[in-house]
């Protein structure tokens, strides 16, 4: 009997009627889901943010609870060994060292110090972790945490899988290593539930769902999307010659540094424009970001203003929910525009105009932050990153976690920002860098393009 044909007599799990909310939240996040999984079936979960990707996800795990209707299925009494891997890495990392990460996951399910010990090794070594072994996992890009998770998950050899956007850090070639391992593990028998915003992620599945106001409204596959605008590489863009940079980047490679480059690099950074920061996972791009926002001094990295601008630079990081801090949404996106002189009423105006361009409620303003799910967090930090007066916009992993539609009003945000300022964004999202009409500056690369860079105006 083939895995497929033992999953419809056997399933790992199954929802009836399963609706479900964040612990002390009583209005359902998601209601009304029902779906069967066996071994070797893979179904992925895609929906709009705040549509209850992730409650779902967390409640059929059993570590959030149901509201109403049954989680039923080998997984829901204790038959089937179950891993969980959450949307954000940082969240979910505890060990000292890489090593230890990868082999907990094994032996909190009872495998045996021995047998966790070689599956970790194995799957270091088949997800490029190898050389990371003894880092701390803390000190790692958001991507390569990522692939921790997933090697983590993997060497426990589960029957049943739940991972809720867990390559949406990773590079391209990453992604692609860790969908064929993830076919790899289906025709061996596992089942998984893959939560996503990524197309091609979505058509790897055997099934795929959209979540809805009503629950589990579509089944099927998605449609392919119409294909972006082609990045343009800095290597291949003279400068414009328009006058001096708003701010000019030098990264001089160091041994033992942050940010992987081949020689040294240049970036000069103009009135307008947008510029992308891309590459492998580990190659440094939010360092570059965070410095060019003042956080921390890197040493291989060198920050050259033209002048003193009234309003500094602004971040929105790739991990919202470790810069939002105020308890109500209204608070938290008037926060910085109001500090840096918008005026209340403004701030109000502009706010719900954006938030209805992003489709989300009359009420969302006066939602509480802790509430949010991970995409949302993410659209009040840009909305409130975008409404504040500043010389240089930075945003890290912007669309990372977010739906096509609002990945898409935000890059029209962007490219109209870009007409009267300079952007520059760090992102593994290649069809968003075209849709955004960015230069495109990738780190990592050892094909001797990176002598000299310099771009004045990424429009020109």
């Amino acid at each position: 009997m083939t895995a497929k044909h033992e999953a419809a007599e056997v399933p790992v799990i199954a929802a009836s009627n399963f609706s479900a909310a964040p612990p002390g939240v009583k209005r359902p996040a998601v209601q009304g889901v029902s779906f069967t999984l066996g071994r070797g079936e893979w179904i992925a979960i895609m929906g709009k943010n705040g549509s209850g990707k992730s409650t779902l996800a967390l409640a059929l795990a059993g570590l959030w609870p149901a509201i109403e209707g049954e989680r039923t299925g080998l997984a829901a009494i204790g038959k089937a060994r179950t891993v969980t891997i959450l949307q954000e890495p940082a969240t979910q990392i505890t060990q000292r060292t890489v090593r230890e990460e990868i082999a907990f996951t094994a032996l909190n399910l009872g495998l045996g110090e021995a047998v966790a010990d070689a599956a970790a090794l194995v799957w270091a070594e088949r997800l490029g972790l190898a050389h990371v072994l003894e880092r701390a996992p803390d000190e790692l890009s958001a991507g390569q945490q990522q692939r921790v998770l997933i090697a983590a998950a993997l060497a426990a050899a589960p029957d049943l899988m739940i991972a809720d956007e867990a390559a949406a850090h990773l590079d391209a070639e990453s992604r692609r290593k860790v969908l064929a391992i993830l076919r790899e593990r289906i025709e061996a028998g596992l089942a998984l539930i893959w939560v996503t915003q990524d197309l091609d992620e979505a058509l790897s599945a055997d099934r795929w769902f959209e979540l809805g106001p009503d629950g589990l409204i579509i089944e099927g596959r998605p449609l392919p999307q119409e294909g972006a605008p082609v990045p343009v590489r800095v290597g291949d863009v003279a400068a414009s010659g328009r006058g001096p940079a708003r701010v000019t980047v030098r990264i001089d490679p160091k041994s033992g540094g942050r940010i992987s480059v081949a020689g040294p690099v240049r970036i000069d950074i103009g009135d307008r424009g947008v510029w992308a920061i891309a590459g492998p996972n580990g190659t440094g791009k939010t360092s570059v970001l965070e410095a060019l926002a003042g956080m921390e001094p890197i040493r291989e990295v060198e920050i050259r203003w033209r002048e003193t601008f009234p309003n500094g630079p602004i971040f929105a990081g790739q991990f919202p929910e470790r810069q939002i801090f105020e308890e109500r949404v209204r608070a938290e996106v008037g926060f910085a525009a109001m500090r840096r002189g918008v005026a209340a009423e403004e701030v109000e105006r502009r706010m719900r105009e954006m938030f209805g361009e992003l489709e989300l409620a009359a009420d969302f303003p006066d939602r509480r932050t802790w509430e949010l799910s991970t995409g949302e967090k993410r659209l009040v930090s840009i909305v409130a990153t975008l409404l504040a007066p500043t010389s240089l916009l930075l945003l890290d992993e912007p669309t990372c976690g977010l739906d096509p539609a609002r990945s898409q009003t935000i890059a029209g945000w962007v490219r109209a920002f870009s007409e009267r300022g300079p952007v520059v964004i760090a992102t593994q999202d290649r069809a968003w860098i075209g849709h955004v009409r960015a230069i495109e500056v990738p780190l990592g690369m050892r094909d001797g393009r990176f002598e000299t860079v310099l771009i004045k105006d990424a429009n020109s």
